[in-house]
């Protein structure tokens, strides 16, 4: 099973502050802002779970799996 092992926001080449998942949304939406999410052998459950908080957009998740 996966994990989320780290996730930052980074603003102009440099790295804001880690934040929590929950935070991602609201950073991402904010001009200049990137949200970076390191994971670990993530699955489809965490690959739902991010995109279900409109972090991440998968078109076909299948291809990232196989």
């Amino acid at each position: 099973m996966g994990e989320v092992v780290a996730a930052a926001v980074y603003s102009k080449g440099r790295k804001v502050s880690d934040i929590h998942l929950d935070e991602g949304r609201q950073w991402a939406s904010k001009a200049e802002h990137f949200v970076w999410i390191g994971l670990h052998d993530p699955g489809s459950q965490e690959l739902g779970n991010l995109q279900r908080l409109s972090l991440i957009h998968i078109s076909e998740p299948t291809r990232l799996l196989s």
